[in-house]
């Protein structure tokens, strides 16, 4: 558990783990708790930033049309 949360503030300054998910982990009860959210708050910003990405693409493809 200490070594994750020692990596936690990492994921956050690479934007893999969104900063309101940190008082969850910090205050995880278990190690299986603390992985469940850690893998939970990854995959939202990975289907977040493929969001992102589709909508920039969008946009662009719009302003080759116009």
């Amino acid at each position: 558990m200490e070594q994750i949360k020692a990596i936690v503030p990492e994921f956050v300054k690479a934007g893999i783990v969104s900063p309101d998910i940190i008082m969850d982990i910090m205050t995880a009860k278990s190690l299986t708790e603390m992985k469940v959210k850690v893998k939970k708050s990854i995959k939202k910003q990975k289907e977040e930033n493929n969001q992102i990405q589709q909508l920039t693409q969008q946009v662009e493809e719009l302003q080759n049309n116009l």
